[in-house]
C-alpha cells in the first residue's frame, strides 16, 4: 500500500485541520486512485462536507466511510482486545487493531486544537502497518498530553486519546458544501487575500511572497487618505505613492487589483503612459469590461441602467430593481463587482468590490459580503438593494474566474 498523494500531505502539512470546505476544489481532477486512498487513509483529516466533495469528485458514495467515532472504537471487536489490555499495538503490527490505532491517532490529531502534527501521519496515514510513522505519533501523543506509558500503544493510551476525542464530535462528511467550495481554486485564492487584506493590522501586517518579492499590507493602507508615506505596491511592477500630507484617493481598485495580482491571476494592470515605469490598475468603471476580456475571465452579467435621454443618470423601477436583485444572488465568492455611479464618463464614479459570501436566501436585501476599500480601511460589508439599487448605480459588471 502506497502513502498519502503528494497535493494531500501539502494540504495536511499546512493545515489548519480538519480539511473542510476550502480544500474541496483541491481534489478536482484527481485520479480515481488518489481519491480511494485519501477515503481510505486520510478519512479522519477531513471535515465537514468533504465526502460530498470526492463524491462530487468521482468516487461514489459507497466508497467513503464514516470517520471514526468514540462508540465506533468502543465497539469494534478487533480493537477491544487493546481497549481490555489483552494486547497491545507495536512496531511491526499489521491488523485491524493497527488500523483502528491509526485512525484513533488521526482523528485526535485533526479535530483536538493543538494536537502534535505528527498524529496527523500525513505520509503514509492509516495503511494498516505500524512504522516508523505511527511509532513517533505514539510518541508525540505521549509527551503532548502527559501520558506515562512507554513501549506499544496500549489500554491507557487508548483511553487517554478516547477521552479527548469524546469532546470533539465526529463532523458529517456529506454535509452540503456551501458555495465557496465550488468555485475555481483561483476564485478561493481571490477570497483568502482579501479576507486576509481586511483582517490585517499594524501589528500584524499581511506579508505575501510573489516571484521572489515580499508584499506588506494593512486594512488601513486602503483607506481613502494615507497611514503611512512611501508605496503601496503589487504584483507585476504595480506602485502607487503614498503620503499623509496629501488628502488622498479612494483605492478600491488597487485593493481588487492587488487580491489578483497576488493571487496570480489575470489583473488588467497597464502603463500609464510610456513615460511611466509603474504600472496601475483600470478606474472601477472601467475595470469590469477590461478584466473580462483577459484569459479565464467570464462576465457573468453586465446591466447597463443608463437613461438613453441623460446617460448620466439611472432609469430605475420595478424591471432594474429585479435585475439587480437577480445579479446580486449570482454572486457567488470570489466574484468581482464594479459599479459606475451617476455622472458623466471617465470622472472616476465607480466602485469596486470582491465577493467573499453569498446573499442569505431569506435576505430581502439580497446582500452579499464584499471586501472593499472604504473611507477609512478595506472592510468586508454587505451591499444589496439599498447600497446598489434605486438609481444609485448606471452600469454593474459581474465578473468571474473559470479559467
Amino acid at each position: 500500500m502506497g502513502g498519502l498523494p503528494t497535493f494531500f500531505r501539502d494540504l495536511v502539512e499546512a493545515g489548519p485541520l480538519p480539511l473542510g470546505p476550502l480544500n474541496a476544489g483541491a481534489l478536482r481532477e484527481r485520479s480515481a486512485r488518489d481519491l480511494r486512498t485519501i477515503a481510505t487513509q486520510g478519512l479522519d483529516l477531513l471535515g465537514e462536507g468533504m465526502g460530498t466533495a470526492l463524491v462530487e469528485a468521482g468516487l461514489r458514495a459507497d466508497d467513503v466511510g464514516a470517520p471514526v467515532s468514540v462508540d465506533a472504537l468502543r465497539a469494534d471487536g478487533d480493537f477491544a482486545p487493546v481497549l481490555a489490555g489483552d494486547r497491545t499495538v507495536g512496531e511491526g503490527d499489521a491488523d485491524a487493531a493497527a488500523r483502528w490505532t491509526q485512525r484513533l491517532l488521526q482523528a485526535v490529531g485533526a479535530r483536538l486544537p493543538g494536537a502534535p502534527a505528527a498524529l496527523r501521519l500525513g505520509v503514509w496515514g492509516v495503511d494498516g502497518v505500524v512504522g516508523r510513522e505511527t511509532l513517533a505519533a505514539v510518541d508525540a501523543a505521549r509527551a503532548a498530553f502527559g501520558l506515562t506509558g512507554t513501549g506499544p500503544f496500549g489500554r491507557a493510551d487508548a483511553e487517554a486519546l478516547l477521552d479527548r476525542l469524546a469532546d470533539t464530535p465526529a463532523p458529517d462528511l456529506f454535509a452540503p458544501l456551501p458555495p465557496l467550495a465550488r468555485v475555481s481554486e483561483g476564485a478561493r485564492r481571490i477570497v483568502q487575500l482579501a479576507t486576509a487584506i481586511v483582517a490585517a493590522t499594524p501589528e500584524a501586517p499581511l506579508e505575501v511572497e510573489v516571484d521572489g518579492a515580499t508584499y506588506r499590507y494593512t486594512a488601513t493602507d486602503f483607506g481613502v487618505k494615507a497611514s503611512r508615506d512611501g508605496t503601496l505596491e503589487a504584483p507585476g511592477g504595480v506602485s502607487y505613492g503614498l503620503q499623509t500630507a496629501n488628502e488622498g484617493y479612494w483605492k478600491c481598485n488597487i485593493l481588487a487589483g492587488a487580491v489578483l495580482g497576488l493571487a496570480g491571476l489575470p489583473d488588467a494592470r497597464f502603463y500609464w503612459s510610456r513615460h511611466h515605469r509603474t504600472m496601475h490598475y483600470p478606474r472601477a468603471e472601467r475595470f469590469g469590461p477590461r478584466l473580462a476580456a483577459l484569459p479565464g475571465w467570464t462576465l457573468v452579467r453586465h446591466l447597463d441602467h443608463r437613461d438613453p435621454a441623460d446617460e448620466t443618470t439611472a432609469l430605475t423601477g420595478p424591471t432594474q430593481q429585479a435585475e439587480i436583485e437577480e445579479l446580486l444572488r449570482t454572486c457567488l465568492p470570489g466574484d468581482l463587482l464594479f459599479v459606475d455611479h451617476p455622472g458623466a464618463p471617465g470622472n472616476n464614479g465607480g466602485h469596486s468590490r470582491v465577493c467573499v459570501d453569498v446573499a442569505a436566501d431569506h435576505d430581502v436585501d439580497a446582500a452579499p459580503a464584499f471586501a472593499q476599500a472604504r473611507r477609512d480601511q478595506a472592510r468586508t460589508e454587505r451591499d444589496g438593494l439599498f447600497e446598489l439599487g434605486q438609481g444609485n448605480e448606471i452600469q454593474f459588471f459581474l465578473v468571474r474566474f473559470t479559467g
